[in-house]
């Protein structure tokens, strides 16, 4: 019997199972993970210093930041909108501003000198419609007048209403004196007034070419209606009462005399109106005149235009009569309002936020107050005695300036 082919399949066996038990044995465990280590943490910083807050600095009232000029006097926030017009009284203890905000407000204590004692009232101008409902109106223009006891305002509702000074300021709940509705025709903005010294008649001009002569207190229709010949900008009453100028978009001002009737009062001058007339041409400008102003003693008028020049005119009846007597360069640029000192010796003219006091007789610059309002200065007048300057603007603010002499 041959063994061979069975020694040899054991022996194959036998080995398959040697290396089978070698492989197993030999076989690399695999290493265990090493555990995760905590990251490291970064040292703690040491917390910087707040920084220090800067302060902002202090505003100008009604203007940028700085100091104030030393020429100011008083300064005031006068209504919560754009300051349309400013007048003084003729014995320059009463002073008026009108708003876009809808109101007047009057100040007292002006003539004492000192700003601490001035005080302020304002009222709101109330209309009504037409089936009688009461509606807060707007107030383009105001005036003094009226042996200084009546203040007259334009309203948005082109209307002319007056109010008794005294009422107004001592808080009388009905200070109203008249009210003049549809004083123009209606889309027509009354621009500027004036409210005769004596109280005997009062002027409305709109911003086209009417303007209109009235009675006072107004009795119906106005005695006389006058048709300029270029769109309207300004109104100035000389401060007797005898003539009105007005500014327009012509390089000419036209001057009328204002006719009055038999005396009220015998010596007093204060007839009822009759018309107007014509009376004289101020020329000399090249381009349109924005603004015409009157000294407080009527025996000078000024001008300023666009095309960036001043004039100063003789207004004293005679040959002299409407003869430009002085006349300069506006150094500032060109200027929208112009106010002349009692005497005619100092024109003020305000350009955009500045006002620049200039002397008549030989063009010299007295003073320039950079920066007087914090935006565009919508009127300016000087007080009677010529000490002091009022000027308003579309920041809302009502400023004195003392005058240099």
């Amino acid at each position: 019997m041959d063994l061979q082919p069975e020694l040899i399949g054991v022996a194959v066996a036998i080995a398959v199972v040697c290396v089978t038990l070698l492989v197993l044995v030999t076989k690399r465990q695999p290493e265990p993970e090493p555990e995760p280590q905590p990251e490291p943490q970064p040292e703690p910083q040491p917390k910087a210093k707040p920084k220090p807050k800067r302060k902002a600095p202090p505003k100008k009232k009604g203007g940028k930041g700085g100091p104030k000029h030393p020429l100011q006097h008083y300064s005031t926030k006068s209504h919560s909108d754009s300051v349309t017009s400013v007048a003084f009284s003729r014995n320059g203890k009463i002073l008026a501003t009108a708003g876009g905000d809808r109101k007047v407000t009057v100040y007292s204590g002006i003539e004492d000198g000192s700003a601490a004692g001035i005080k302020a009232r304002g009222l709101a101008v109330v209309s009504q419609t037409s089936g009688g409902v009461d509606f807060p109106d707007g107030v383009t223009a105001c005036a003094i007048g009226g042996r200084n006891s009546q203040l007259l305002v334009a309203t948005a509702s082109n209307s002319l209403r007056a109010f008794s000074l005294p009422d107004l300021l001592s808080g009388s709940k009905s200070p109203e004196t008249i009210d003049c509705p549809n004083a123009h025709a209606e889309g027509r903005v009354i621009q500027d007034v004036a409210l005769a010294p004596k109280g005997n008649f009062m002027l409305s001009m709109t911003n086209d070419t009417e303007i209109k002569l009235f009675s006072f207190p107004a009795e119906g229709k106005p005695v006389e209606t006058i048709k300029t010949t270029a769109k309207n900008h300004q109104l100035a009453l000389s401060p007797n009462g005898e003539y009105f100028a007005v500014a327009a978009l012509s390089s000419e001002v036209r001057v009328w005399r204002v006719d009055t009737g038999a005396a009220r009062t015998p010596g007093a001058n204060d007839g009822a109106p009759t018309g107007v007339t014509k009376a004289v041409t101020l020329t000399g400008h090249t381009r349109a005149v924005w603004s015409v102003g009157w000294s407080w003693d009527c025996s000078f008028c000024a001008t300023v235009s666009k095309d960036q020049t001043w004039r100063v005119y003789d207004m004293n009846e005679g040959m002299n009569f409407g003869k430009c007597l002085a006349s300069g360069p506006s150094s500032l640029g060109e200027a929208r309002q112009v106010a002349l000192s009692t005497d005619g010796s100092t024109i003020a003219l305000c350009v955009n936020e500045a006002i620049q006091l200039v002397s008549t007789k030989d063009s010299t610059v007295l003073d320039t107050i950079d920066g007087a309002h914090g935006l565009t200065i919508t009127g300016c007048v000087f007080s009677p005695d010529g000490k002091l300057l009022a000027s308003v603007s579309d920041d809302q603010f009502l400023k004195l300036w003392s005058v240099p002499s």
